[in-house]
């Protein structure tokens, strides 16, 4: 079920990533620290290799669905978001989501395709729950965030370090009974 998926929205796309996907246009957006700055994946600089390593494992994992995010007007690959891991048992998944070329930031890309992906966590996959974490200073994120739906559920106090600083991580949850679609 998950290796062709294709969710369409207004602005954007969401289509299952492939290892078609890799490309220096992806590793850009991963090695760019003010894309990264708030993201786990910031850590390090990234090789083509490693990407394609990384994105075959994704997609070969039956707790992942590893989406692409697609501009519509362009067809340009802009970003990803990412389920994993999904716990069938308990109905369940974290989210994650990158969009890294800058261009599309603050126009509602990102808010678009968290809602589409969220509609699909708890249409297609039936899970009741759909978590995340983002870094407290992570302002516009948090805020695309509670126009899904996600509500803040916790703080870990200084839980992440980037380039000598310590920063708080917020985790958010968003229930099936709370969640309202409003199209794409």
């Amino acid at each position: 079920m998950k290796k062709n998926i294709i969710l369409a929205g207004e602005k954007v796309v969401l289509r299952s990533i492939s290892e078609e996907d890799v490309t220096q246009r992806y590793l850009d957006f991963l090695n760019d620290k003010v894309v990264t700055k708030f993201l786990d994946v910031g850590r390090k600089e990234h090789s083509i290799d490693e990407l394609k390593s990384y994105v075959k494992e994704k997609i070969s994992k039956e707790d992942c669905v590893f989406l692409a995010i697609i501009d519509k007007k362009s067809g340009m690959h802009i970003g990803n978001v990412k389920m994993e891991p999904i716990d069938y048992d308990n109905r369940k998944a974290e989210i994650g989501i990158m969009v890294g070329d800058q261009n599309f930031w603050g126009k509602g890309y990102g808010t678009e395709a968290m809602r589409i992906a969220v509609n699909f966590c708890f249409q297609d996959l039936d899970l009741e729950r759909v978590t995340l974490g983002v870094i407290a200073d992570n302002i516009t994120a948090i805020k695309a965030y509670k126009k899904v739906g996600f509500v803040q559920e916790g703080v870990f106090r200084e839980d992440v370090i980037r380039d000598g600083e310590k920063y708080d991580r917020i985790f958010m949850g968003l229930l099936r009974k709370e969640f309202h679609f409003k199209g794409g």
